[in-house]
């Protein structure tokens, strides 16, 4: 028999998670069952104004369908790839492999490998540094001028990396502030980014206007 991996195929955002692993074929009805939760504590969530009372109404969200594809089927993400195989995840795949293969001895060992990681070698660091290391010396005016010196060429490369990436790589980051600070923090967080931005953005426009007046 071939192997074979569960292998999402909503039309919405792909969730978070890169790892090329398989997922064994007898998760089938706990995943069903766990995405049928989900969409019900979703639906159940929202509320319509009507007449002045508020009425439960159900939205329709995307199916989330599962099916069987080979492994040399799935596609993965080049920098999960490469990533995947260095010496820092080894700890972290071994656990994986552990929970899939329901290895309770080698799932504590491989866990008392991640736990005996400095901080500066966790995964959570590496995350943390790549926000900080892209973003440190941020100046949304250095982004401007760089927008206005590019070559029709690198603008169109530019634009295709963005529809490929810009929305996975910001549902990522919400799922990783999900993760570690809750989803209260992760929505304060990103409602308050929010405000910050529409405030710069209007603020720069009206500078703007002013110095072509």
């Amino acid at each position: 028999m071939e192997n074979t991996a569960l292998y999402s195929l909503s039309d919405g955002i792909p969730l978070g998670h890169n790892s090329s692993l398989p997922r064994p074929a007898a998760e089938d009805e706990e995943l069903e069952a766990r995405a049928r939760k989900v969409r019900g504590d979703y639906c159940a969530g929202h509320n319509k104004i009507e007449g002045g009372m508020v009425a439960k109404k159900k939205k329709s969200i995307p199916e989330v369908k599962y099916k069987q594809v080979r492994l040399n089927e799935i596609k993965v993400d080049p920098y999960a790839k490469a990533l995947s195989r260095s010496d820092q995840m080894k700890p972290y795949i071994e656990c994986y492999r552990a929970i899939y293969g329901k290895d309770e001895t080698a799932l504590e060992i491989a866990r008392e490998k991640v736990g005996a990681l400095p901080l500066e070698k966790r995964y959570i660091w590496r995350i943390l540094e790549a926000l900080n290391w892209g973003f440190s010396d941020f100046d949304d005016e250095t982004v401007r001028l760089d927008l206005k010196c590019l070559s029709d060429a690198d603008r169109q490369k530019l634009n295709t990396v963005l529809q490929e990436v810009l929305s996975i790589r910001a549902a990522q980051l919400c799922l990783f502030l999900q993760v570690l600070v809750g989803t209260g923090t992760m929505k304060k967080l990103m409602e308050e980014a929010i405000e910050v931005a529409l405030s710069h953005g209007m603020s720069a426009e009206g500078d703007e206007n002013e110095e072509v007046n």
